[in-house]
């Protein structure tokens, strides 16, 4: 996995060289590193229906019926998966989550279980769309885009103010849990998490 930080030419001597008649510029220039070495990672979970399994039984009136017994989300989340930070320095985040969803909820936790950070929006996406959520800090923002259309819309106002929202993993071990207010028999599509950890490299 590639390695990467931002950086600014801080400056450019150029020499003109003359090999055979023919003119070469050499270039020298001085790069001023403006952040910590980056290493990008992508986490993906699929978002599905909750199945049902069925079991025909005759009632009095002989008509024919399928019981169905659905299949219970643990502790009412959708999906719950591990996630985790190799550096010393916390990781941003960059999430997308695919609709349909309606008022999307994230939580990150650590293995024992203790909340660390929580997202949510309350808004409802359509099948066609999906939101972005970017916690670095020179790009803070959440968005909406239309798939169709391919035109975004800034969301900002629409997080529950009460959580943090733009996630940032500590070093270690999580497990991030996701749920929504869609039916959820409606819910498929998919979430990414893009996590950039940051190192020091000499």
């Amino acid at each position: 996995m590639e390695y990467y930080c931002e950086v600014i030419i801080k400056s450019i001597i150029k020499t003109e060289l003359n090999n055979n008649n023919n003119n070469n510029l050499e270039v020298d220039f001085i790069l001023e590193q403006l952040t910590n070495w980056k290493k990008e990672e992508d986490k993906l979970f699929e978002i599905k229906p909750n199945k049902t399994s069925g079991k025909r039984y005759n009632e009095h009136n002989n008509k024919y019926y399928f019981k169905l017994n659905r299949i219970k989300y643990t502790n009412q989340y959708n999906e719950k998966i591990k996630i985790s930070n190799n550096s010393y320095l916390a990781s941003d985040t960059l999430i997308t989550i695919n609709g349909p969803t309606k008022d999307p909820y994230l939580k990150l936790e650590n293995i024992n279980g203790k909340v660390i950070s929580e997202l949510k929006i309350n808004a409802e996406i359509n099948e066609n769309e999906k939101i972005i959520i970017d916690s670095r800090l020179k790009t803070q923002s959440i968005i909406k885009v239309d798939l169709k259309t391919e035109k975004s819309y800034n969301i900002y106002q629409y997080q529950d103010f009460k959580y943090t929202n733009f996630i940032q993993i500590p070093p270690g071990n999580y497990h991030i849990l996701y749920s929504s207010n869609l039916s959820k028999d409606k819910q498929v599509g998919n979430i990414n998490i893009k996590k950039f950890e940051e190192y020091i490299l000499i």
